[in-house]
């Protein structure tokens, strides 16, 4: 269980960060992080299933990198299971939503087990910007499937326009619904890399008629 004096540590990293997030001093920082993700969105569209864990853990690392530019203490916490980042000595879930509506995944559930959302949570919601939120701040409904604890966007949406100092307004592109505009995906750019480092002389010839042919 998540104690209160943790939360409250946690709203004050992030207001800390919206406040180094919209310093003039900081700009080119912030426009970097939103090339850098729109690029990521665009070329790794994650309406292909195959691209979602990775883009997750992409947009993970990214902003890690922001934050450590802005002068935050932070750990990436690669194959946790609740928490993807540690700031300030506070752990943190990152969500995204690139399309500005539906269900965000809270937490994956093996089997028929259940699961209580009590992270800190930071959501970047694709039209909206940078959202925090905790189950103790606002009267929040989640939901169980089968396979997951989920969060309707609108009910954080609604949350930061009603608290406005829990929205930093890094607004990010939506990602494409059509599939067959995104070419690209990361299994591809992993198999070429290792062909390449391997120095292969006669299987990387192929490669292009594997992408061609997709």
């Amino acid at each position: 269980m998540v104690e209160k004096e943790t939360y409250e540590k946690a709203r004050l990293i992030f207001l800390d960060f919206k406040k180094e997030a919209e310093s003039a001093r900081n700009k080119e920082k912030i426009k970097e992080f939103k090339l850098a993700a729109n690029e990521l969105i665009k070329e790794y569209n994650t309406a292909n299933r195959e691209n979602r864990f990775i883009v997750g853990g992409a947009i993970e690392i990214l902003f890690s990198v922001l934050l450590k530019s802005l002068n935050f203490r932070v750990k990436w916490l690669s194959g946790e299971m609740r928490y993807d980042l540690m700031i300030d000595n506070i752990g943190f879930s990152l969500k995204t939503n690139f399309t500005g509506n539906g269900d965000i995944r809270l937490i994956n559930i093996l089997g028929n087990k259940e699961a209580k959302w009590e992270e800190p949570t930071i959501f970047l919601i694709s039209g909206i910007g940078m959202c925090y939120s905790d189950p103790e701040i606002g009267n929040f409904q989640t939901k169980h499937t089968n396979d997951a604890l989920t969060i309707n966007v609108k009910q954080i949406i609604n949350f930061v326009k009603n608290h406005p100092q829990f929205l930093i307004k890094i607004i990010l592109k939506k990602k494409q619904r059509d599939i067959q505009n995104s070419t690209k995906t990361a299994s591809m750019d992993v198999a070429k890399v290792i062909l390449e480092k391997i120095q292969s002389r006669h299987l990387i010839k192929y490669i292009k008629d594997i992408i061609k042919n997709r």
